[in-house]
């Protein structure tokens, strides 16, 4: 059941529901074509899009409602399989521990820091 927030504006929000059953605020004029939204933490949420194989990853902004920050797309290849990240979000990346890219090294893990503009469409 979809409990609707409070400070809730139609004319500006649309409400999304998680599978968790908790009800979250999103802007009117994002469009969202997920399957279904997963509430990871409190102020992150990943919109899955199974008929285009990729994840929106949604951010909480200062005004409790949650923006899109990027997205993770899932495309095969000669080899397999890749993953592109995009997003306005995306402030940093770093690779593995050191924080610096080396090719000598194979990277194991990258790290992107995410966060949506300071003031974001209500």
């Amino acid at each position: 059941m979809c409990d609707i927030p409070d400070n809730f504006d139609s004319d500006v929000h649309q409400i999304v529901e998680a599978v968790s059953g908790k009800s979250f605020r999103f802007p009117k004029e994002l469009r969202l074509g997920a399957t279904f939204f997963i509430d990871i933490e409190e102020n992150v949420i990943l919109g899955v899009n199974k008929s285009s194989s990729n994840l929106d990853i949604f951010v909480l902004d200062n005004m409790g409602v949650f923006q899109r920050a990027g997205n993770i797309a899932f495309q095969p290849n000669e080899n397999g399989s890749s993953i592109c990240v995009t997003g306005s979000g995306i402030k940093d990346i770093r690779y593995g521990s050191d924080d610096r890219y080396n090719k000598t090294n194979p990277t194991k893990a990258f790290y992107m820091d995410l966060n949506v503009n300071p003031d974001p469409i209500r």
